[in-house]
């Protein structure tokens, strides 16, 4: 059937169409040079293969399929609406909560190449960076994602039906289009030429990155749509959700009347591993999605005379939630029995049949790319020794029903009844879905992980599905029957709600999981053993942080410690062109990996006030409440997690360093402290070379508070080391001294009559402020030699 004609019944979504733009996407989104290795053009090669042989896959029937089912009336566009606006409420909260870890990750990821070309035109001077480009850096990047997506809609649903019947033309459009895309993002030829250096998360090196490149897609589009904060990339992911919620109902709607399909589709959206999952933006939602679309169609194929229907979509699907995400490929075995269900009911097509191979080993090829490529996720050790372990501990079971709830999986007994052969076959696709993803979830993930909900999610939500499809198409929407001596007892609406009873069950305990969220930790819900670890879904008030951080350092940029993923926040928290540009230079210094030298920033003039994630502080908690900097918390108000912003002190106190002890003074100079200077060396000391450099160091903590003077000098013809430097105040008292001769090969090459480099010198003083007064001294003979008297400490 021709595009055209298959127009005709009303809105059509090819999946050719849509397979044809992930893979282009996959191709185009590396950064880099546009050929980098023969690697590289082999892949070029290959998706332009891709491309021509899905824009003739496009003219089958078997890969379109309508948007809105023939008889489709408004009622139930307005039910599905409503209950989207339900869910939608009652996830907000989450939707809108600050990105945080993993989250600014793959936002920041997605957002790499506006990033970039922002960067490169605000200028490698972020101060004086081109007036013209004073606008938000938000805005920026959003244009720059709407005119990738409006690039993409054009080449892949206009051009198409520009072109009409004429696939190599088609194809061959979408080949020269990702050539050009190639040069146009590459860092030899295009936009983003010498950007390499810059400070964006991998800058272009978009091979460290081990997360397959598609699920980026869903976060441009959406930040397009819905904007650059954190609203804008949680979107991506409950965006899917309603559009599965959308093909559900309607399916639904061929066996059930308007209230149980509307009843039923609540209760499996309002599945907690669904709606927690759908507000993240990491690629979690679309195994989960994938599973729920093909036990759906499952349970709906159980009249065993009717044909199986949608299995070329589904498998689409399949492998696009596989591009998305690795383990999205367990997806598979259930398709792989529900294509084996069709075969058993009446022959396929040939080319059908081609076609769902090609598909499955697409995902399954997906999933071992990145899997093999190195995927944080995965344990040393031994996947069988793990395996054992989880199932022994009886970690599974008890973890899928401990983040989803007991209810639902009461229904899940009606996916795995045996009457039939569709029963016989559903079952074995339940149990081998459970199986597969055991496997996956539990052999090569790090065992830190199991605890992880949307890991969880990704197991239990569509079995969860399964079950409650196959009630629900098993019902039909019949009314019960009570009876008391053959008498009907209860009114047909009694009945009728009755018969909606099960399904609102499920409502309210779906709602109940989801009210029970573990609001003192970084989880949805309380974990068994082993103990979850990682906090990638915690919540963090980073907004009003930042905003404090900023008030708190008009003149300079605020300094986040903790998980570090480039200089994103500033984009989200609306930040100016200029001001991303800073914040990302500054932010990218006095850093080893996430560890931060300390010592750095407080030397480091440009930062100001500081924003320490508490979860992940690597020390600076106690570091900085040790200097007596100013400390104010933001909890979270859900979560109780706290942000922190540190107020750097003003005066010379803001540029001390911690010190857990003070620098120790030569033992025989311990005896003249607190002494008068007249006293201690009353005798001049003459022919003194001295030169004084000023503070070396500010001092600050438990121990005492000061600052390290250096300098170097010596007495004498030849030359004669210092036994000391003493310094004392302004009333003439003794009140620190040297610690051992310091080599400066430097003053030594500049006077080559020395006979030692030891003449460089470093005295404690326990001031911040005021004078001192600096001495040379003998003390064999009692005499001094003044270096610097008075020396006045900088109060900057």
């Amino acid at each position: 059937m021709s595009n055209k004609k298959a127009a005709s019944r009303g809105p059509v979504l090819n999946f050719a169409f849509l397979l044809a733009m992930a893979l282009f996407f996959i191709a185009l989104f590396p950064s880099g040079p546009w050929i980098r290795t023969p690697l590289a053009a082999v892949h070029v090669v290959a998706t332009a293969l891709a491309l021509l042989t899905l824009a003739y896959a496009s003219r089958m029937n078997s890969f379109s399929v309508q948007l809105v089912p023939p008889g489709t009336k408004l009622v139930d566009a307005l039910i599905v609406f409503l209950t989207w606006i339900a869910l939608g409420l009652v996830v907000f909260s989450r939707l809108t909560a600050d990105l945080w870890s993993d989250a600014i990750y793959h936002a920041s990821i997605a957002s790499r190449p506006a990033q970039l070309l922002l960067y490169s035109l605000v200028g490698g001077d972020p101060e004086t960076g081109t007036p013209g480009l004073e606008m938000n850096a938000g805005t920026f990047i959003r244009l720059v994602h709407s005119g990738i997506v409006i690039a993409l809609l054009v080449l892949f649903f206009v051009v198409p039906r520009l072109l009409g019947n004429r696939p190599l033309a088609i194809a061959l459009v979408w080949i020269a289009a990702l050539i050009a895309g190639r040069v146009l993002f590459s860092t030899d030829l295009g936009l983003l030429k010498g950007s390499e250096g810059f400070p964006v998360l991998f800058a272009n090196e978009s091979m460290r990155d081990p997360h397959p490149p598609l699920r980026l897609l869903p976060l441009i589009v959406s930040s397009a749509v819905f904007g650059t904060d954190a609203f804008g990339f949680r979107m991506a992911g409950f965006t899917g959700l309603l559009a599965a919620m959308w093909a559900f109902y309607f399916l639904l709607r061929t066996r059930l009347d308007r209230l149980n399909s509307a009843v039923g589709l609540i209760a499996i959206a309002s599945l907690p591993g669904l709606l927690q999952t759908s507000a993240l933006v990491e690629a979690s939602i679309w195994p989960p999605l994938a599973g729920w679309m093909t036990f759906a169609f499952f349970a709906a194929s159980e009249d065993d005379n009717s044909p199986v229907a949608c299995l070329v979509p589904l498998a689409v699907v399949t492998a696009l939630a596989a591009l998305m995400r690795a383990p999205g490929f367990i997806a598979l075995a259930p398709l792989f029995l529900f294509c084996a269900l069709a075969v058993s009911r009446r022959p396929q097509k040939t080319s059908d049949l081609v076609v769902l191979v090609g598909l499955m080993a697409l995902a399954v090829t997906g999933a071992l790319v990145f899997i093999l490529f190195g995927t944080p996720a995965i344990s040393e050790a031994p996947p069988s020794r793990q395996v054992l372990t989880a199932l022994v501990g009886g970690i599974p079971a008890v973890a899928l029903v401990t983040v989803m709830g007991l209810v639902p999986f009461f229904f899940l007994g009606h996916a795995i009844r045996i009457r039939s052969t569709h029963g016989a076959f559903l079952a074995a696709a339940v149990v081998g879905f459970l199986t597969l993803g055991i496997l996956v979830f539990y052999g090569p993930t790090k065992s830190s992980l199991w605890g992880t909900p949307r890991y969880q999610a990704e197991l239990a939500t569509p079995i969860l599905a399964a079950g409650l499809s196959a009630f629900l198409f098993s019902s039909r929407g019949k009314l019960p029957n009570l009876q008391w001596r053959q008498t009907e007892v209860l009114p047909n609406w009694a009945r009728a709600l009755l018969g909606l009873s099960p399904m609102g069950l499920v409502i309210a305990a779906n709602l109940f999981a989801l009210a029970a969220v573990d609001h003192n930790g970084a989880r949805f819900l309380p974990h068994p053993t082993p103990p979850h670890t990682s906090s990638a879904d915690a919540l963090f008030d980073f907004r009003h942080a930042y905003s404090r951080a900023r008030e708190l350092s008009p003149g300079s940029t605020p300094y986040y410690i903790g998980y570090w993923y480039g200089g994103f926040p500033a984009v989200l928290q609306g930040d100016s062109a200029s001001q991303f540009a800073l914040f990302s230079n500054v932010n990218e210094r006095h850093r080893s990996g996430w560890s931060v030298n300390f010592d750095g920033v407080v030397s480091d003039r440009d930062i100001g006030a500081l924003i320490v994630d508490n979860e992940a502080d690597y020390g600076a908690l106690q570091y900085f409440t040790d200097l007596h900097w100013e400390r104010e918390d933001f909890p979270d108000p859900s979560s109780g997690l706290v942000m922190s912003v540190f107020n750097r002190p003003a005066g010379a106190r803001g540029r001390a360093h911690l010190r857990d002890t003070l620098p120790e003074m030569l033992p025989s100079m311990k005896e003249f402290i607190g002494q008068p200077m007249d006293e201690a060396f009353p005798k001049q000391m003459p022919g003194c070379t001295v030169h004084m450099e000023g503070v070396i160091e500010w001092i600050a903590g438990n121990a005492g508070e000061g600052v390290v003077l250096g300098g170097w000098g010596w007495h004498g013809n030849p030359s004669s080391q210092f036994d000391a430097v003493i310094a004392a105040n302004s009333d003439g008292k003794v009140i620190g001294a040297s610690g051992a001769p310091i080599g400066r090969a430097d003053v030594a090459a500049a006077y080559p009559e020395l006979g030692s480099d030891d003449v460089g010198f470093s005295v404690f003083v326990p001031v911040m402020s005021g004078s001192v007064n600096l001495y040379g001294v003998d003390q064999e003979s009692g005499s001094r030699c003044p270096i610097a008297t008075p020396y006045t400490i900088p109060s900057e």
